[in-house]
């Protein structure tokens, strides 16, 4: 499948993504949809295949469990996404 375990496991690597600070999704698809709800992600789903096309998007989740900041994949992120953690990681804990 398109984001079954290995895959999303290469793409990872591809990208330097360690846990637990970077999390990738995959499960059902509608324990997916559920969490790509609650994350305010837009997408599409082909109903023969069950397949969700999304666009790829860092989310930074803040110490309060909240969507701090969303990143587009690309040249961007990699100027952006330290600086979203570290603005993060200043936030005190509740």
């Amino acid at each position: 499948g398109r984001d079954d375990p290995p895959t999303l496991r290469r793409l990872a690597d591809a990208h330097g993504l360690r846990a637990p600070g970077a999390r990738l999704l995959t499960g059902a698809p509608a324990e997916v949809h559920a969490a790509l709800d609650a994350l305010g992600i837009e997408r599409r789903s082909d109903p023969a295949t069950g397949l969700i096309d999304h666009p790829g998007t860092f989310l930074v989740i803040d110490r309060e469990g909240r969507v701090a900041y969303r990143l587009a994949l690309g040249a961007r992120r990699s100027s952006w996404l330290p600086a979203a953690l570290r603005a993060c990681l200043r936030e005190p804990r509740a």
